[in-house]
């Protein structure tokens, strides 16, 4: 996973027409890796990064996204 810096100006200018408000619940230890990544990188926008994180799982797993969240959810009852 790359990690880059990324301006609140250029988040704005590159994902602005994409991007929507959502509630989205995380574990706190989940945050704080993704916080501690873009602190280590030197600055950033961790939410970008879980984006980037997300977007990256998705096309290394050509599965359907049904089929893994699935089992995600059959693996946590």
């Amino acid at each position: 996973m790359i990690l880059a810096r990324v301006s609140a100006e250029q988040l704005s200018q590159k994902h602005q027409a994409k991007l929507k408000l959502q509630l989205v619940c995380l574990d706190d230890e989940i945050l704080a890796w993704f916080r501690e990544q873009v602190h280590l990188a030197g600055g950033g926008n961790y939410q970008a990064l879980i984006n980037d994180a997300l977007r990256e799982y998705i096309q290394q797993h050509h599965e359907p996204l049904g089929e893994t969240w699935n089992l995600t959810f059959r693996e946590r009852l």
